[in-house]
């Protein structure tokens, strides 16, 4: 028998915990939190950043719902598809994508910002991570983290 790979155990943790997510977004009070906390990240974001954005490790979608309001163009990662599926029944006119943080599956520059709220944990080579969004980030693009502070990488 082989070792699963982080990855294989990401995967596997979030088919498991994809209803429970659903369900715990759902709660008003979880809401209210959560929606301080969106727009903090918000308020400091440059006002010129408002164009392609990257929710990565989206989830069920519930950050994504906000980043697709404060862009022009929003996109959510995740790896595992039971997030993805609940996340396109509720935001049906946003692309998400099945993927790995680490290795993102996108082309050099097509996000000015790049949102990583509540998922950095879950990766292993956070240098790697890191490169990849510099890689998909445009000139003077930022990243976002989930304190609310913008950084150029």
């Amino acid at each position: 028998m082989t070792a699963k790979t982080h990855q294989q155990i990401q995967i596997e943790l979030h088919r498991k915990l994809a209803p429970q997510y659903a369900i715990r977004y759902g709660y008003e009070f979880s809401r209210l939190f959560q929606y301080e906390w969106h727009e903090q990240m918000f308020r400091e974001m440059p006002e010129n950043v408002v164009g392609a954005a990257l929710d990565l490790g989206c989830g069920t979608g519930f950050f994504l719902a906000d980043v697709r309001m404060h862009s022009r163009h929003a996109v959510g990662l995740d790896i595992s598809y039971e997030m993805l599926d609940l996340a396109q029944k509720e935001l049906t006119d946003t692309f998400t994508a099945q993927g790995d943080a680490e290795n993102l599956p996108f082309k050099e520059s097509s996000f000015d910002v790049v949102f990583c709220k509540g998922s950095l944990h879950h990766t292993r080579d956070h240098n790697g991570f890191l490169k990849g969004c510099h890689r998909v980030l445009r000139p003077g693009g930022l990243l976002g983290s989930p304190r609310g502070r913008f950084a150029g990488i």
